[in-house]
């Protein structure tokens, strides 16, 4: 992305936007470090400790969804390890779930849903001005005719929902007068990503309902997309590389002998397979397509041990084998949407269980 700041830049309009609203699109090295740092704590190590017996319960029900998925039909596994990860970081962050991997349909929707919204990226970067009009448009107007952008304005707009709230619940807390009350709502009910932006060192104008809003949502989208893509690229390689997935099992069923019983994160990251294919697996996908203008990017705890917790479950306890899935219109990016993208006619990378080691 060209960063041009005169008057009649190309991306201006676009910089100026994201400079307002998330830390992930934050260009300014000052505001990304002191937007990130009123987060980092959530997102530490020793916060995601905490977290994980609720992630391996999340993994659980992948496994589970996997199995009974493929009972029927081919498995979409981006759609389905998008459901995991987005479900994951909505529980945590903001105290409710988007339910994806209890519906399957709902979650085959969102992930068109994403698809639909990256290959509008290179038109919107042209034409941004689309971007207020379109959210003028009404609701039922949008789900009616244009269902996937629908679906995306409706996650953003509760996000600025819950930011609204959170501030009142928190003016309301600090208020002595108010704080008296019993009808007061407590912090304690705010979402913990929002509070934590609350109680931080920014300036007030940090802590508006809309940058909330925007920052929550963002932790969302980019989110479970970084977790699914990696994953997806992982399953892909691993099972078109057979002596690099035995390789992988069999330090799997060294380090876990029963596969109903969870490693800690502790232990799966001091596996030297384990942790290779992860790594090799965000290094082909590669993330993003186009110049990004964060400069300092922060890793998120929460996103590797996603990561480490699902490939060992998933590896360990199935067998898989690729359905109608080809490497150049599948896997391949052929598409800059800000993120890469496959061709258009793709159908994901699809997989069958035909079996289960140990069971």
């Amino acid at each position: 992305m060209d960063i041009v700041k005169d008057q009649g830049g190309q991306f201006k309009w676009e910089i100026d936007r994201m400079h307002r609203e998330s830390a992930f699109s934050t260009i300014s090295h000052d505001m990304h470090r002191l937007r990130r740092s009123a987060i980092s704590s959530y997102f530490s190590k020793s916060s995601i400790a905490d977290l994980e017996p609720f992630i391996h319960k999340r993994v659980e029900l992948l496994c589970d969804t996997l199995r009974s998925q493929s009972r029927r039909a081919p498995v979409d596994v981006h759609a389905l390890f998008l459901a995991y990860a987005n479900d994951t970081v909505c529980a945590y962050s903001f105290d409710y779930s988007m339910n994806l991997l209890d519906d399957p349909e709902v979650a085959s929707n969102w992930k068109m849903t994403i698809n639909a919204i990256a290959s509008l990226t290179p038109l919107i970067k042209q034409f941004p001005w689309l971007i207020p009009v379109v959210r003028r448009i009404p609701g039922w107007l949008l789900r009616s005719a244009l269902p996937k952008l629908e679906r995306l304005l409706s996650l953003q707009a509760r996000m600025n929902l819950e930011a609204t709230k959170a501030i009142q619940n928190h003016q309301d807390a600090t208020d002595p007068k108010k704080s008296e009350s019993s009808q007061v709502q407590t912090t304690e009910q705010n979402p913990r990503f929002l509070q934590q932006i609350l109680e931080s060192n920014l300036a007030a104008s940090e802590k508006t309902a809309e940058r909330m809003g925007q920052e929550a949502f963002s932790i969302i989208a980019a989110g479970g997309e970084t977790v699914a893509r990696t994953l997806t690229t992982l399953t892909y390689y691993l099972i078109t590389n057979p002596p690099i997935l035995a390789k992988l099992r069999r330090e799997l069923q060294s380090a876990q002998p029963d596969p109903s019983t969870p490693l800690p994160f502790q232990e799966l990251e001091q596996l030297p397979w384990l942790t290779a294919v992860i790594k090799e697996s965000m290094r082909l996908w590669g993330v993003m397509a186009s110049r990004s203008p964060l400069v300092s990017p922060t890793p998120l705890h929460l996103a590797q041990t996603e990561l480490y917790l699902a490939v060992a479950a998933v590896f360990r306890r199935f067998d898989l084998e690729l359905y109608d899935t080809e490497r150049l219109r599948d896997v391949e990016s052929t598409r800059d949407c800000f993120t890469g993208e496959a061709s258009k006619g793709s159908q994901g990378v699809r997989v069958r269980v035909v079996g289960e080691p140990g069971q």
